[in-house]
């Protein structure tokens, strides 16, 4: 289990090492208490470096775009080496808004009791306790964050610690990418960190100077990499960040990655239902329960379902093994219900107890070597494969700045046909399903400052501007589930200022605000494919305040694993509003990278019916155009 790796942080006065880079600290292993000699991180002690993509979580607002933390990779654990493990002593530093500076040391937090240690939250706004942050407190650093409140501060910790920080208390993945440099370069970066240790820290600017750009552009000094180092859009994202390192041959996607212990659970159960199939189809006899019950939400059926294996067992002694190995599978897969937190990292369950109590009864009757099973290899060999493939799908870029100019041909009800030039962009966006292979997820879409409008013979027609939509489901394994049998299926959206204007009636529709909930249906690997439903509620203002209550629903088609071809379609229809209803088409073909851009060929379509002053206006909007994006 990864426990056995984490190791924590702890600050002492008393310094350690001769050393810039680590002189005022000293770590500790959280299991054992015993101290971890880190060694002089010298050139001669670094064996590599990696840069580790948490990726976006939701338990807090500032993990909607996920983070950036550097690995630094330490000959300091000869047993890690022996036992052929990742090192969980070596370094990882991160750049972080120094939210402490400033505020009188916290008194030491009593654990607060959990009736029971699940938890299913969105961005701190329910089911807050007295362990978390409250929403209010969340939200004012985060606006904080976004004005330049925080200066920035280098955070060291060893990999053990960001294991159990990200994976175990933030349910979020660490995705490796290898940093492809020579021994020079090692060791020019290395020269930079310890000089960024001794400067003055920037401010924390959440769209432009964050957590990944601060940490890329040291990075990209270290080694000499001029373009990388230049790099400062408006926003800068750190999936755009890597996008860039891997399409300069900089950074290399690596597998396994390191997996939140609920994702674990996932491919657990994955690997669960394989094993009991053949094992189903190999011994069609033997008194076997249901599959569904086995993997039933109710950890009592669970419970229940796991103790008739020992029926199997008595009826056939001889697949002793295997039913050992089914039963150290099915504790892993426990952990898709198991809330891991700090109070609650200890969680076990009835179902867990059953397995164990299989495995006791089998060790009793006939103990062999034969039984023990290395599950973390068995994740590994499971899922490794299909990630390191997954990784190859689609284009490094991230639609950053994207911008798509074209032809349209619009009918309307009460004017005459027109030819219009149709224009479309935005700072940032990222689509449910996204073509980028280092995309926030595929389960996750923003849209940042986006733009779309039509110019015809008199001017400018129809038009829209959006501040910030954003949707998102939790990520589960290399799909989203149907809502209709897990909880994981169910997402959240939420829109910030998006205004309408429609020519035909001269009208304005302003959202202030909304936010919806996201039902998917179905969906194939790696959201290639998807049907989602959404209903939500917003506040609108047209000569006058109002409350909207959209809802409708998304598709995704795409042809092939790379999403070189992606069909899409949307509807949305206003109950509140009445006869207001949204419908587009549109086809994108990707044409490939051109003088350093990825270009699409889009072919729309784009329905609209709205109702003002007791009357209907219609338009129907046919388009082609170039959409063209830089990063």
């Amino acid at each position: 289990m990864r426990e056995r790796l984490v190791a924590l942080l702890v600050l002492c006065a008393v310094p350690t090492f001769g050393e810039d880079l680590l002189d005022d600290l000293i770590f500790f292993d959280v299991n054992f208490g015993n101290r971890i000699e880190m060694g002089p991180i010298t050139p001669e002690a670094v064996q590599g470096f990696e840069l580790l993509y948490a990726t976006p979580g939701a338990g807090d607002v500032s993990e909607v775009a996920g983070h950036l933390l550097l690995r630094v990779k330490l000959n300091n654990n000869p047993r890690a080496a022996e036992l052929g493990i990742e090192n969980p002593n070596d370094l990882v530093l991160s750049m972080l808004a120094d939210t402490e500076a400033g505020k009188p040391p916290r008194e030491p937090r009593s654990p607060v009791v959990q009736l029971e240690c699940k938890k299913n939250n969105w961005f701190n706004i329910v089911a807050d306790n007295g362990g978390d942050e409250s929403a209010l407190a969340s939200i004012w650093q985060s606006l904080r964050g976004l004005s330049g409140g925080f200066c920035m501060t280098m955070d060291r910790q060893t990999l053990g610690h960001a294991l159990k920080s990200y994976t175990i208390e933030q349910d979020r993945d660490l995705l490796r990418y290898r940093l492809n440099l020579t021994k020079e370069q090692e060791a020019n970066l290395l020269k930079r960190l310890y000089k960024v240790r001794a400067e003055e820290k920037p401010r924390y600017y959440f769209f432009s100077q964050n957590c990944g750009s601060v940490l890329v552009r040291i990075v990209a000094e270290g080694i000499g990499d001029e373009t990388n180092a230049t790099f400062s859009p408006l926003v800068a994202p750190p999936h755009t960040l890597l996008g860039n390192l891997v399409r300069s041959g900089v950074a290399t996607r690596i597998a396994p990655a390191f997996y939140s212990y609920r994702k674990e659970g996932f491919i657990a159960r994955e690997l669960f239902e394989e094993v009991y199939g053949e094992l189903q189809i190999e011994h069609p006899d033997l008194p076997w329960p249901p599959l569904r019950e086995l993997n039933h939400p109710n950890d009592a059926v669970r419970a229940s379902s796991v103790a008739q294996l020992t029926g199997v067992y008595y009826a056939q002694p001889q697949l002793a093994s295997n039913l050992y190995a089914l039963a150290s599978i099915v504790q892993e897969k426990e952990m898709i219900y198991a809330h891991k937190d700090l109070v609650c990292e200890q969680y076990t369950s009835e179902t867990t107890a059953e397995a164990r109590g299989l495995q006791a009864l089998i060790l009793a009757d006939q103990f062999s070597v034969d039984s023990v099973v290395d599950t973390d290899k068995l994740l590994a060999d499971c899922f490794t494969s299909v990630e390191a493939r997954h990784a190859t799908y689609g284009t490094a870029h991230t639609e950053l700045y994207p911008f798509a100019l074209g032809v349209g041909y619009v009918q309307r009800k009460h004017l005459a046909d027109e030819v219009v030039l149709t224009i479309d962009g935005s700072l940032m966006k990222q689509d449910l399903g996204s073509r980028s292979c280092v995309a926030m997820q595929r389960s996750s879409a923003v849209t940042l400052g986006g733009v779309s409008a039509h110019i015809g013979d008199e001017g400018l027609m129809d038009w829209n501007v959006s501040a910030l939509k954003l949707r998102k489901f939790r990520d589960t394994l290399n799909s989203v589930p149907s809502a209709r049998v897990s909880t994981r299926g169910l997402g959240l959206g939420v829109t910030a200022l998006d205004v309408h204007h429609y020519d035909q009636t001269e009208e304005t529709v302003n959202v202030i605000a909304g936010v919806e909930a996201l039902a998917n249906l179905l969906s194939s690997t790696h959201y290639n494919d998807f049907l989602l439903l959404s209903a939500g509620a917003e506040i609108v203002h047209n000569d006058g305040y109002g409350v909207g209550v959209p809802v409708g629903f998304e598709h995704l088609w795409s042809f092939d694993n790379a999403m070189n071809w992606q069909w899409r379609n949307k509807a949305t229809y206003d109950l509140a509003w009445k006869d207001r209803l949204d419908v587009n088409s549109s086809v994108a073909v990707r044409l490939g990278e051109m003088f350093r851009r990825d270009v699409l060929l889009v072919f729309g379509a784009d329905y609209t019916r709205v109702h003002f002053d007791a009357e209907s206006e219609e338009s129907l909007i046919l388009k082609a155009q170039i959409e063209i994006n830089r990063w």
